[in-house]
């Protein structure tokens, strides 16, 4: 039996392929396990401000606006629009293992050029090299190999008279279409099949879970959250990203935690037994089970909520976990 119990532990999400894994920045599009990503920013020229990174939650003039638009569970597709000053794009993701397209799409130009910024970013493997070429950008690595990520746009921004580049980066003028693949893309014709293929995915997802509004609330709330914790390697769907960029990287409350595995028995039951023993891991070493733990390692140590756990667990029982994953968290916990 305890065999059996301890096989629940494979219920554990693996991080894998493309995601908005970042928690910081919405626009940093994360390939794991290798760690490579790419960053889209916004430069105005006439100002010389650089919106290097696309954040959510903030507010006030001169701040970015996101407005979360369709998306797969998984990351195979993404899309959101971004209104900052008074230029407006809509920014597209397609992945799936090392595939990868990228999609933006000019709305509305304001009187001065925006560029559009693309750097190759390495999240946590710092033994990786990255440059650019007059052919796109490049990663390169001992256990991962090389990737490449190439452009088509008519309106390169370091021609003359544009904005150039120096580093792992590209910068396009924002008043064209612009799109970038990876090699397995040949053809833009291509690239732009596998981003409508991903937008078709992402409806038939919320039909699935009933469709109208209540299931695209359900959809976007669990998947716009759902992170990558590098630290213990592990994927988490915290409350709020906001919130975990004052913490630290995440932070993870027992009540929001426990009712968010709930809510994701309406997608998947593994998902909903990962997300609840994710909150179970800040289980602090005197077996007290704090109201939040964070990355920075502060938790509550003078409140907790273990009605709202074990109610959760039960539902989760009735609704498809196995006696064996609740046995597991009654014996460890």
């Amino acid at each position: 039996m305890a065999e059996t119990i301890e096989k629940s532990l494979l219920h554990r999400i693996q991080p894998r392929d493309w995601n908005t894994w970042c928690v910081e920045s919405l626009s940093t599009f994360m390939h794991l396990p290798s760690g490579r990503g790419i960053r889209l920013g916004l430069y105005e020229r006439a100002t010389g401000i650089w919106l290097r990174e696309i954040r959510a939650g903030k507010w006030g003039e001169g701040h970015e606006e996101l407005k979360f638009e369709e998306r797969t569970f998984g990351g195979r597709y993404v899309s959101f629009m971004v209104k900052w000053k008074q230029y407006k794009l809509r920014i597209e993701y397609a992945g799936i293992g090392e595939k990868l397209v990228v999609r933006v799409i000019p709305l509305k130009l304001g009187l001065f050029p925006l560029i559009v910024t693309i750097e190759a970013v390495s999240s946590f493997d710092k033994s990786q090299t990255r440059w650019s070429d007059q052919h796109g950008l490049h990663w390169n690595c001992d256990r991962f190999g090389e990737m490449s990520l190439a452009f088509s746009t008519t309106e390169e921004a370091d021609r003359p008279g544009c904005y150039a580049t120096a580093g792992p980066m590209k910068a396009f003028v924002a008043d064209k279409i612009l799109l970038a693949r990876t090699k397995e893309f040949f053809h833009p014709n291509c690239a732009e099949a596998f981003l409508e293929e991903g937008k078709e995915q992402a409806k038939a997802w919320v039909q699935k879970l009933g469709g109208g509004s209540s299931a695209s609330a359900l959809a976007a709330s669990l998947s716009w959250n759902r992170v990558y914790d590098f630290v213990n390697n592990r994927v988490i769907t915290p409350v709020s990203r906001s919130w975990c960029m004052d913490w630290g990287g995440w932070i993870q409350f027992c009540w929001d935690g426990f009712l968010t595995a709930w809510m994701y028995t309406a997608i998947n039951q593994t998902e909903a037994e990962n997300a609840f023993i994710n909150v179970l891991d800040g289980q602090l070493p005197e077996g007290f089970i704090p109201n939040f733990s964070a990355a920075t390692g502060v938790a509550s140590r003078d409140r907790s909520q273990p009605p709202v756990g074990g109610l959760t667990a039960l539902a989760m029982m009735k609704t498809g976990s196995s006696r064996e994953f609740i046995a597991y968290v009654f014996r460890h916990y």
